[in-house]
C-alpha cells in the first residue's frame, strides 16, 4: 500500500508496485500529491492480482502505466479533479477474466494507446463525469471472448481518441457505451460488439459524436442497440451496424441529427434490422443498404418530420428478405441521384412501404420489387407528396409490385415516370379528388408492359404524362378518370357500369375497350382520336360522348378489332363550332368485325342536354341521326327544314301589300288635260307572286306563293290646271304559303295571313310646251305609309308546330321623270327614269322551339331601286257617228305599255333566322327586276291594268298584278 498525502514521488525509471500472484496493491494519493514515471509504471501484475488507484486532486503520470495485467486481475481506479497521464500505453486489467473499474469525475486522462479490459470473459467498467479522456492512439476497451464492457460518458465529458476505439469487441461479447451531454471525436473507427454472438448497446443523449466510422454488432448473431436522443452524430466514413449471419440491430434516433458517408444496417443472412427515426435526420452522403442478406428483416420507421437520405438507397437486398417502411409526419424519404436504388432486391423479397402524410423524393432511380419473385407494396396516404424522378416496379422476373395511392391531392405523389419491369405491376387509387398525376408510365421490360394494372377504386384521377403500359386500367364505380395528355390512357381501359372516363379532347392510343359506364372523348371543344388496337366490348347502359366541332369535324374512335354489345352515345357541341353544310360525320371506324351496335342518346349543346326523339335529336337548326353505313357509324347532320318556313314568313311579311305607283291602277298614265283633275278615283288590285329560293349551302330549298287583294281611292285632290296631287287611302288582305325540304326529305310549311292599312300620296307635275298640251311631262312623287299585320304558322314533319302574330310598318318614297322623245313634234314614246326607296319593320312575339331554344326571325328590309320605264301611248279619239251615240259612255281608248327595270339594292336583316344561336341565312343578292305591263282605258273614267315583274337573282321570283281604277 502506497499513499502520498500533499507529497511527490518522481521516478526517472521503471516502477513496478505489487508484483506476483495474487497481490493487492493499494496507491492512494491525496489532494496535491503526485507521481510521475519517466519509465513505465506497473501496478499489480500477476494473475489473480488486484489493484485499487485512487487520485484525488492529485496526478498520476508515466510513460507506460499498466495495472492489473494477469489472468483473473482485478482492477479499480477512481478518481476526483486527477489527471491521469500515460504518454505511451495505459494497460489496465489485461488478461483472461480479468475485471477493470475506472471512476472518473472532473479528471483528466491522457493517453497514447488504450487497453482496458482486454482479455477472455473480462470485465471492464469506465465512467467519466465532467472528464476529458484523450487518446493520441488507439483504444480497446472489453476486448475478448465473452467479455463484458461498459462505458459510461457523463455530463461535460469530452473524449478525444485519434485513433480507432472498440468497446467489447469478441466473440459473446457484451457492450454497453452511453454518452449524455458530452462530446466525443474519434479520429478513426467506433467500434461496439464486434464478434459472432456479441451484444451491444449504444445510447448518446444531449451529445456530440464524432467519428471516422461507426461499427456496432460487426459480426455473426450479434445483438445490438443505438440510441439517440437530442444528439448530433456525425460518422465521415462508414456507419456499419449489425453486419453478420443472424445479427439483430435496434437503432431509435429522435431529435438528432445523424450524418454519415457509407451506411450499412443489417447484412447477413437472416439479419434484423429496427430503425427508428423522430424528428431526426438520417443522412449519407454516399448509399445506405439496409436488410442485406438472405431472409434479412428490415423495420425502418421515419416520423415527425424526419429525414431519411441516401445518394443510393438499398433495402432488402438478400433472397427473401422482408422489409417494412412507414414514412409518416411530414418527413422525408429521398433517394437521392442514383439509378440504383432499390427497395426489394433480394428474389422473392417482401416490402411494405408505406407513406403517410410526407414525402418522397429522388432525382434518381428508386425500384419497388427488383427481385425475381419479389414481392413490394408502396402505399401512399394522407397527403404523401414526392417529387422523385422515377419509381420502377416489378423489375425482376415473376416479381409483383403494387402502389396504392389514398387520399391524397393533386402535386403531391407525382414521380416523372414510372416504370414496369418484366412482373406485374400494379397501381392504385383510391379515395383522391382532383387528383393529376403528371407521371410518365414507362415499359421496362422485354414484352409489352401487358402485366400491369392501374385501378381506380374511389375518387377522381387525372393522368397527364404518357403511358407505355399495356395491360389493365380499371375504372370502378363511383370513379373518374381523366386524360389530362396524349396517350395518358393505354392498355386494356375497363369501365365500370357507374364509373366515367374523360379523354378531355386528347388523343389515345390504346389495346382495347371493356365498357360498361361512360366514356367522353371530349367536351366539344378540342378534337380526340381513340386508337384501339384491339376491341371495344359494350354493355347495356355504356355510352360514348363525342364531340363535333363544325364542318365534318369530330371525335373518332378507331376500332382496329371487333366490336360487341351496344353503346349509347352522347354528342356534344356549342355554338363556336359551326356546321355549314350538312352531311355524315365519321364517329367510330371499324376495320374488324362490326356486330357491335351504338344508339343515338342525347346531345349536348353549351351544356344544355337534349334528349333523342325516335332516332334523331332537334337541336337548334340541325337534326341529328345516327347511322351505320357498311361497318362504320356516322353522325347524320341535316338541316332542320323548319327554319327556312320562318324566313320565308318573314320575307312574305317584308313584301306583302309592298306597292310602287304603278303598281295602283290608274297611276300609269297622266289624265288628258284639263279632264279627270278634280275627279277622285277608286281601285282595286290583285297581285300573285310566287318563286323559289335556297339556304346558302344548298340544306333547304323552298317553293312560295303569295297572294294580296288591295283596294284603295283618293280622299283628297288638288290642282292648277297643271299640276296637281291627290290623297287616298287604301287597305288590303294577303296570304302566303311556303314549303321548304331538308336534305334528308324532312318537310316544313310556313303560312301568313295578314292586312294592312295605309295612307298615299301623288304629285305630278306638268312642263307645257305650248304647242301640244294634251301631253303632260315633267317631275311626280309617290309616297305611302302603311301598317300590317300578320298571323303565322309554322309545321313540320317532325311534329313542330308554332303559331306567332306579328305586327309592321312601311315607309315608302318613289320619284320619276317622265319625258317625251319626241322632240317639238311629240310621238307616242316616252323615257322615264325613276328611283323607288322603301323601309319596312316587323315586331312580335318571341317564339320557342320544341327543345325551349328561342326562335328570331327576318324582321327589316331596306330597298333602294333605281330603274327606268320606256312606254308607249295611244290615244284614239272617237269620230264617226256610230262612234258619236256612244259619246257619253266612250270618250277615247287609251293604251299604254310599258317595259323597263331597275337594280334593286337590299340591307335590312331579311334572311337571317336564329335557331337557338344557330344562324341560318338563305341566298341573297341584289337583284335586276324586269318589268312590264299594259294599262286600257276604254271605258269613260275606267282603266284596267295588267302587269308583271320578274326579278334576276336567287329567287327566281314571278309576279303578276291586275287591277283597275275608276273615276268618280
Amino acid at each position: 500500500m502506497l499513499t502520498l498525502k500533499d507529497s511527490a514521488l518522481a521516478a526517472t525509471g521503471d516502477v513496478i508496485m505489487g508484483q506476483g500472484q495474487e497481490t493487492q496493491t493499494d496507491l492512494t494519493l491525496s489532494p496535491q500529491s503526485s507521481i510521475k514515471v519517466s519509465g513505465n509504471m506497473s501496478i499489480a501484475q500477476g494473475n489473480a492480482a488486484s489493484a485499487k488507484v485512487i487520485v484525488d486532486n492529485a496526478d498520476l503520470s508515466a510513460n507506460s502505466m499498466s495495472i492489473g495485467e494477469g489472468d483473473t486481475a482485478a482492477v479499480t481506479m477512481t478518481g476526483n479533479g486527477a489527471t491521469i497521464s500515460s504518454g505511451n500505453t495505459f494497460t489496465v486489467a489485461k488478461g483472461n477474466n480479468a475485471s477493470a473499474t475506472l471512476d472518473y469525475s472532473d479528471s483528466k486522462i491522457n493517453i497514447g494507446n488504450g487497453y482496458v479490459g482486454v482479455g477472455e470473459k473480462s470485465h471492464t467498467l469506465l465512467k467519466l463525469d465532467n472528464s476529458t479522456f484523450h487518446a493520441a492512439g488507439n483504444i480497446d476497451i472489453g476486448k475478448g471472448s465473452s467479455t463484458i464492457a461498459n462505458v459510461s460518458v457523463g455530463a461535460g465529458s469530452n473524449m478525444l481518441i485519434k485513433g480507432n476505439a472498440s468497446i467489447g469487441v469478441g466473440d459473446q461479447a457484451k457492450a454497453k457505451f452511453s454518452v449524455k451531454d458530452s462530446v466525443l471525436n474519434i479520429g478513426g473507427s467506433l467500434v461496439l460488439g464486434q464478434g459472432n454472438s456479441t451484444e451491444a448497446e449504444m445510447s448518446v443523449e444531449h451529445s456530440q459524436l464524432y467519428s471516422g466510422g461507426l461499427l456496432l454488432g460487426t459480426a455473426n448473431n450479434a445483438v445490438v442497440s443505438m440510441s439517440a436522443n437530442n444528439s448530433e452524430i456525425s460518422v465521415v466514413g462508414d456507419y456499419t451496424v449489425a453486419k453478420g449471419d443472424g445479427s439483430e440491430a435496434t437503432l431509435i434516433y429522435k431529435n438528432s441529427d445523424i450524418n454519415l458517408g457509407n451506411g450499412i444496417l443489417g447484412a447477413g443472412s437472416g439479419v434484423k434490422t429496427d430503425l427508428s427515426l423522430d424528428n431526426s435526420k438520417f443522412v449519407a452522403s454516399d448509399g445506405i443498404i439496409i436488410g442485406k442478406g438472405d431472409n434479412a428483416i428490415t423495420n425502418l420507421s421515419i416520423s415527425d418530420h424526419s429525414v431519411f437520405k441516401g445518394e443510393r438507397i438499398n433495402i432488402g437486398n438478400g433472397a427473401y428478405s422482408k422489409n417494412s417502411i412507414s414514412i409518416t409526419g411530414n418527413s422525408i424519404f429521398d433517394f437521392g441521384s442514383s439509378q440504383e436504388s432499390t427497395i426489394g432486391e433480394g428474389d422473392y423479397s417482401q416490402s411494405l412501404v408505406t407513406i403517410n402524410d410526407a414525402s418522397v423524393y429522388g432525382d434518381g432511380s428508386l425500384t419497388l420489387a427488383k427481385g425475381n419473385n419479389s414481392f413490394a407494396v408502396l402505399n401512399l396516404q394522407d397527403n404523401a407528396v414526392t417529387n422523385a424522378n422515377n419509381i420502377s416496379l416489378a423489375t425482376g422476373l415473376g416479381s409483383k409490385a403494387i402502389v396504392n395511392v389514398s387520399n391524397m391531392n393533386s402535386g403531391q405523389f407525382n414521380p416523372v415516370s414510372m416504370g414496369a419491369g418484366d412482373g406485374y405491376a400494379e397501381v392504385n387509387f383510391d379515395g383522391v379528388n382532383g387528383y393529376t398525376l403528371s407521371t410518365n408510365f414507362i415499359c421496362m421490360d422485354s414484352g409489352s408492359c401487358a402485366d400491369t394494372v392501374i385501378n381506380v377504386n374511389r375518387g377522381t384521377v387525372s393522368l397527364s404524362g404518357t403511358n407505355d403500359w399495356k395491360g389493365q386500367i380499371n375504372v370502378y364505380d363511383g370513379t373518374r378518370l381523366d386524360a389530362r395528355g396524349n396517350d395518358a390512357v393505354d392498355g386494356i381501359l375497363n369501365v365500370s357500369k357507374e364509373a366515367q372516363v374523360d379523354f378531355n379532347g386528347y388523343s389515345q392510343h390504346m389495346t382495347g375497350i371493356d365498357n360498361k359506364g361512360m366514356i367522353y372523348l371530349s367536351d366539344g371543344s378540342a378534337s380526340s382520336d381513340v386508337y384501339l388496337d384491339k376491341d371495344y366490348v359494350a354493355h347495356d347502359g355504356s355510352g360514348v360522348q363525342f364531340g363535333i366541332f363544325g364542318q365534318k369535324e369530330a371525335d373518332v374512335m378507331h376500332v382496329k378489332g371487333d366490336t360487341s354489345g351496344s353503346s349509347g352515345i352522347v354528342v356534344t357541341t356549342n355554338s363556336k363550332n359551326k356546321i355549314k353544310k350538312g352531311g355524315d360525320i365519321l364517329l367510330v371506324e371499324v376495320n374488324g368485325d362490326s356486330s357491335g351496335s351504338f344508339y343515338l342518346n342525347s346531345l349536348i349543346k353549351n351544356g344544355k342536354e337534349y334528349k333523342v326523339t325516335g332516332d334523331y335529336i332537334d337541336v337548334g337548326a340541325w337534326e341529328y341521326a345516327l347511322n351505320k353505313k357498311r361497318k362504320n357509324w356516322y353522325l347524320s347532320v341535316d338541316m332542320r327544314p323548319e327554319p327556312g318556313a320562318f324566313i320565308n314568313n318573314s320575307k312574305s311579311m317584308l313584301d306583302m301589300f309592298a306597292l310602287q305607283r304603278y303598281d295602283i291602277p290608274g297611276q300609269h298614265r297622266y289624265p288628258t288635260l284639263f279632264e279627270n283633275l278634280y275627279n277622285n278615283g277608286m281601285w282595286i288590285q290583285i297581285n300573285n307572286n310566287s318563286g323559289s329560293n335556297s339556304e346558302v349551302y344548298d340544306n333547304l330549298k323552298t317553293s312560295y306563293s303569295l297572294n294580296t287583294m288591295m283596294i284603295g281611292g283618293d280622299i283628297y285632290n288638288w290642282t292648277d290646271g297643271y299640276n296637281y296631287s291627290h290623297i287616298g287611302i287604301m287597305g288590303g288582305m294577303g296570304s302566303a304559303a311556303n314549303k321548304t325540304t331538308s336534305t334528308n326529305n324532312k318537310r316544313a310549311t310556313g303560312n301568313v295571313d295578314g292586312y294592312t292599312l295605309g295612307l298615299y300620296h301623288v304629285f305630278q307635275q306638268n312642263i307645257s310646251d305650248g304647242l301640244n298640251e294634251s301631253e303632260r311631262q315633267g317631275l311626280w312623287t309617290y309616297s305611302s305609309i302603311q301598317y300590317m299585320d300578320y298571323d303565322n304558322s309554322v309545321s313540320s314533319t317532325n311534329n313542330f308546330k308554332a303559331d306567332y302574330g306579328v305586327n309592321g310598318f312601311r315607309l315608302t318614297g318613289e320619284v320619276g321623270y317622265l319625258k317625251n322623245i319626241g322632240g317639238i313634234q311629240p310621238s307616242d314614246f316616252y323615257v322615264e327614269p325613276k328611283l323607288y326607296l322603301s323601309h319596312t319593320e316587323l315586331s312580335g312575339g318571341v317564339v320557342e322551339d320544341l327543345q325551349g331554344g328561342k326562335i328570331t326571325y327576318p324582321n327589316s328590309l331596306t330597298i333602294i331601286e333605281p330603274g327606268v320605264f320606256f312606254s308607249y301611248r295611244k290615244t284614239h279619239e272617237s269620230t264617226s257617228n256610230d262612234e258619236a251615240m256612244f259619246k257619253d259612255y266612250i270618250k277615247q281608248s287609251v293604251v299604254d305599255v310599258w317595259f323597263g327595270g331597275g337594280y334593286s339594292f337590299k340591307t335590312g336583316n331579311y334572311s337571317r333566322t336564329n335557331f337557338d344561336s344557330d344562324m341560318v341565312e338563305y341566298n341573297t343578292s341584289d337583284n335586276f327586276v324586269l318589268k312590264s305591263g299594259v294599262e286600257f282605258e276604254f271605258l269613260k273614267d275606267a282603266r284596267l291594268l295588267l302587269s308583271s315583274s320578274y326579278s334576276i337573282n336567287n329567287d327566281r321570283n314571278l309576279s303578276f298584278i291586275l287591277g283597275g281604277n275608276y273615276y268618280f
